[in-house]
């Protein structure tokens, strides 16, 4: 299965896919996530980043640029499952267009092998 962004639906296809490419990695976002400082907190607290976020308000730039650093510290392929990701689609539309921007373009440079030189990361996003 290629990497990419997934319903739930598809979540027992990825997990089957993933451990054919040897042992999946998953992290689990909260399912309160409403805005922009919400998703940058659940994703520094579950997903590893390089260099660490520090608590404050939430850089698009400074979260997309740690996050890809940080997942290419993680072997094998990664599961990353968002559950309740309507609740931030419905009270802030422009913060999760950012979000859903920044998983593409985390899903298609982590399967690089120019970007990562040469250890590309299958990413797999769920939206539950």
């Amino acid at each position: 299965m290629k990497a990419g962004m997934y319903g739930e639906a598809d979540l027992q296809s990825i997990l089957e896919a993933a451990s054919g490419d040897g042992v999946a990695q998953s992290f689990h976002l909260a399912s309160t996530i409403h805005d922009k400082q919400s998703f940058s907190d659940a994703i520094r607290s579950v997903v590893p980043l390089n260099p660490p976020i520090p608590n404050g308000p939430a850089n698009w730039d400074a979260l997309a640029d740690s996050l890809f650093d940080g997942m290419l510290s993680v072997r094998g392929p990664v599961i990353l499952r968002w559950p309740n990701h309507e609740l931030m689609a419905a009270s802030a539309p422009n913060d999760y267009a950012v979000a859903i921007e920044i998983f593409q373009v985390l899903i298609r440079e982590l399967a690089s092998e120019t970007t990562t030189v040469g250890r590309p990361t299958k990413l797999f996003v769920v939206l539950e």
